[in-house]
């Protein structure tokens, strides 16, 4: 019994290890998700700075048809959340909170659907020590993986960064800096810059040179031809300058946010009612009895359950 129980937590141990070497790069980007191509997917969250309290979040896209879509998580070393939404409406459809304890932690869920939809799956969560947190989660029953060939197409944009200039902040805003390079100045001259310092030495050593006889003798004849430039140049008739017609640019409107016209109620038994713009909502969660809401400009709302009546998303 003790060789099966050994066994299997080995194998549970290169299952991670196996996930946490072939991951590929996770979304952190809810408008550019990671498409599910397969029926399990495998992430790594790499642990943060002392004193950084952020989270990190993934977001992954899937289909699921009429029916019941079973889902497993697997973790360890891993506090957060998993949640799935619909991606057209982003109506809460589960929730499972995993906290990290010792080895390896195993739960599911099973969601029901009356028709077909397409899916958002957002992980979000921390390392709670030094170590990284890795999750593998599989997928069963009527779910549907997305065509590979639309990875390409919902990929976030990246941005190419250039030299840096050996500063650079940590996530906690301390000043880092980065070792200097030597590099050797006659290297990293360009060639043309030394082609245009040996320019005029090439110039001036191969000009020849001219007595005083010839100088005087160019001068008379510029002089002489000057009068007969100056009376060609008034038979000509003078060019007309006409104006450059003015340059109209037309900036489009800015795209409307789809989530401005979804509003979170919040009806509590008092009487008061609260309404935020989706937009405006970080995060919104439950914990212990506890409703909080975080806006994006950093306020937080906490409210008790047994004050609330009536929560609405629509």
């Amino acid at each position: 019994m003790k060789a099966v129980v050994l066994n299997l937590a080995l194998f549970v141990s290169m299952l991670f290890v196996a996930g946490a070497s072939g991951a590929a790069a996770q979304s952190s980007d809810q408008n550019f998700p990671t498409p599910v191509t397969a029926s399990e997917v495998r992430g790594t969250i790499r642990a943060r700075d002392i004193g950084d309290s952020r989270l990190t979040t993934h977001f992954y896209a899937f289909d699921g048809e009429q029916g019941d879509v079973f889902i497993n998580v697997q973790s360890r070393n891993f506090d957060g959340d998993i949640d799935v939404f619909t991606a057209s409406e982003l109506r809460p459809l589960t929730k499972i909170v995993v906290y990290s304890d010792a080895g390896t932690t195993e739960t599911g869920r099973v969601i029901y659907l009356r028709k077909g939809e397409h899916l958002l799956l957002r992980v979000e969560g921390r390392s709670p020590d030094d170590n990284a947190a890795v999750y593998s989660i599989k997928f069963a029953g009527s779910f549907v993986a997305l065509d590979p060939r639309t990875k390409d197409d919902n990929e976030a944009p990246r941005v190419q960064t250039g030299d840096s200039d050996g500063i650079r902040l940590n996530a906690v805003g301390a000043v880092t800096r980065e070792p200097l390079r030597r590099v050797d100045p006659v290297a990293k001259r360009p060639a043309d810059h030394a082609a245009a310092d040996t320019a005029p030495r090439q110039i001036a050593k191969d000009t020849p040179k001219v007595s005083a006889k010839e100088t005087e003798q160019t001068a008379k004849g510029a002089e002489a031809a000057k009068p007969a430039a100056e009376n060609s140049a008034e038979a000509k008739p003078a060019k007309i300058k006409r104006p450059k017609p003015p340059v109209v640019t037309v900036t489009e409107p800015p795209a409307a946010d789809p989530l401005a016209s979804i509003i979170l109620t919040i009806q509590l038994k008092n009487g008061r009612t609260v309404e935020k713009p989706m937009s405006e909502v970080l995060k919104f969660s439950t914990d212990k009895g506890v409703m909080t809401i975080i806006t994006k400009d950093g306020s937080i709302a906490r409210y008790l359950i047994t004050d609330v009546l009536k929560v609405t998303i629509q």
